[in-house]
């Protein structure tokens, strides 16, 4: 019994099958584990029941069927989604757009182009421009929206879209530590308060670690106490510093998160240069979160 299915284009509807040679193209009985023959003319199928009518194995009066009307339905001509960036817009959007499916509306390069204008005039992250909706758009749409404006690279600039940390520190292994005579657990042990921004999660843990430790170990322990699997996509880590006081401020009236940098280089400095405090949060985002670019801290 052949599969049968709805074809998924909007409009569309029609019952798909699992092959088009399912009917006989003279009596449309569906052509099962039955014989049957193809004409040598236009290579039309017919049951063993219609071939006793036609002689010579021909269609009748040497009339061929058209390919297109075989199967007994038109085939529906290619749809191009329309733009719902904004009311009354005619564009035609962009397929496969927004790479991560962050929401539903389909966009077209103009309406982006105006989204991207406002959100550089107000230094906010790229969004959609939809006016019921305004989701911003993860890093891996962003990264896509670069490629399409290159004229607005300045812009894009201002963002974390480089982070490639979900790269590196997936394995398990551990840096060798020195222990001196005068070793106090006390004098090393740290405890440093992290947390998970999944897309349908958050979760807080506090990780304990030796403060003489590099980034690459901590790392390794902040995946292993959020139980983040080898593959998981890592689009950042962030230091978030409750208690500082500083003028750079955003409109809710915290600092910007302060981008942990792992790269070949910085995974082997020591974690103390990182000046983490008991206010402190690493951030580990999953979720593809776009960041503002914020320079490190100097120890």
């Amino acid at each position: 019994m052949p599969f049968l299915t709805v074809c998924p284009v909007s409009g569309c509807e029609e019952l798909l099958t699992d092959s088009e040679t399912v009917e006989c193209d003279g009596c449309k009985k569906t052509l099962l584990d039955v014989k049957y023959i193809t004409t040598k003319c236009c290579n039309a199928r017919y049951c063993q029941e219609s071939e006793e009518s036609y002689a010579n194995v021909e269609c009748p009066e040497g009339k061929c069927l058209p390919k297109d009307s075989r199967s007994g339905k038109k085939k529906p001509a290619l749809q191009i989604a329309q733009c719902m960036g904004t009311d009354g817009c005619e564009g035609k959007a962009i397929n496969g757009f927004p790479s991560n499916g962050e929401c539903e509306h389909d966009i077209c390069i103009d309406c982006l182009d105006k989204m991207l204008a406002e959100c550089e005039i107000t230094g906010s992250p790229p969004m959609c421009p939809n006016v019921l909706c305004h989701l911003p758009y993860t890093v891996d749409t962003v990264v896509a929206l670069k490629e399409f404006f290159p004229q607005r690279a300045k812009y894009f600039n201002h963002f974390a879209l480089e982070n490639q940390a979900y790269l590196l520190i997936k394995d398990d292994s551990v840096s060798k530590t020195e222990i001196s005579p005068d070793f106090t657990v006390n004098s090393r042990r740290m405890e440093v308060k992290c947390e998970l921004q999944a897309p349908d999660e958050t979760n807080q843990t506090t990780v304990i670690f030796d403060r003489t430790g590099n980034v690459a170990d901590f790392i390794r322990e902040i995946r292993r106490a959020l139980k983040i699997l080898p593959l998981d996509k890592v689009y950042g880590y962030y230091i978030r510093r409750e208690s500082e006081k500083s003028a750079e401020k955003i409109e809710n009236g915290r600092k910007p998160d302060e981008e942990l940098v792992v790269d070949a280089k910085s995974i082997n400095r020591s974690i103390s240069e990182l000046n983490l405090t008991s206010d402190c949060v690493v951030i580990v985002d999953t979720s593809g979160i776009v960041q503002i670019k914020t320079l490190p801290n100097n120890p």
